[in-house]
């Protein structure tokens, strides 16, 4: 979903009217909309989706012993050692130290443009930011209702689509082995 469709699914939402162009409009409300899509994006992809969760990735210190952190990474976790982004550069939890004598395994969620998000994902986002400009400029009605509905719908197909692409699975397959969550009774 392109930005401008979503800047323009909300705007009549608040009784405003479309507009042709979201890189250079001057209007408070897109820009508004705009801030709002660009929190939400950061928050969900934050929480590590099967779209945005690189697994195990051998990352190397550099000459000075640093190691970079992903460019499009939104948050790193080490498998041997706890570490965190800091700057521009990997942070050694467990040692307290931005030295690394050598390379570390790490997950990290990936940063995405919102044009590149799955649909339900976009939806996520875009219903979301409805939510929270609607609420600041008209307050809670039935319209916010709506906007709050077509939110959790969308959230709901979103951790469906997680769920499956993932691969997590309840039931035991044929040859007895669980793959991800096992039913507690």
């Amino acid at each position: 979903m392109e930005l401008l469709e979503a800047v323009n699914t909300v705007m009549p939402y608040l009784g405003e009217h479309v507009v042709t162009d979201v890189d250079i409009t001057t209007h408070p409300t897109v820009d508004l909309i705009l801030h709002g899509l660009e929190r939400n994006r950061k928050a969900l992809l934050a929480e590590g989706w099967w779209f945005n969760d690189v697994i195990k990735v051998l990352l190397q210190p550099d000459t000075t012993g640093r190691i970079p952190a992903p460019s499009d990474s939104l948050s790193v976790y080490g498998y041997e050692k706890e570490v965190v982004i800091d700057g521009q550069f990997l942070f050694n939890l467990t040692d307290n130290t931005t030295v690394f004598d050598s390379g570390v395994n790490v997950r990290y969620t990936k940063d995405i443009a919102f044009h590149d998000l799955p649909y339900y994902a976009a939806c996520t986002v875009l219903y979301k930011t409805a939510m929270e400009v609607y609420t600041a400029d008209l307050g809670l009605d039935s319209n916010f209702q709506l906007l709050q509905a077509l939110y959790d719908e969308n959230r709901k197909k979103l951790v469906q689509d997680n769920l499956r692409n993932r691969g997590y699975n309840s039931s035991r397959p044929i040859g007895g082995r669980f793959r991800g969550f096992i039913r507690r009774r």
